[in-house]
């Protein structure tokens, strides 16, 4: 497996990771 698909592999695991917890972060600031 080329080093170049894995890095954008991880780097797409990442940006789900934040769009998920996006919302959660968002409510969190409008609750203070």
């Amino acid at each position: 497996m080329p080093k170049h698909s894995s890095i954008k592999k991880d780097f797409q695991e990442f940006l789900q990771e934040t769009l998920i917890s996006l919302p959660h972060l968002s409510r969190f600031h409008l609750h203070q």
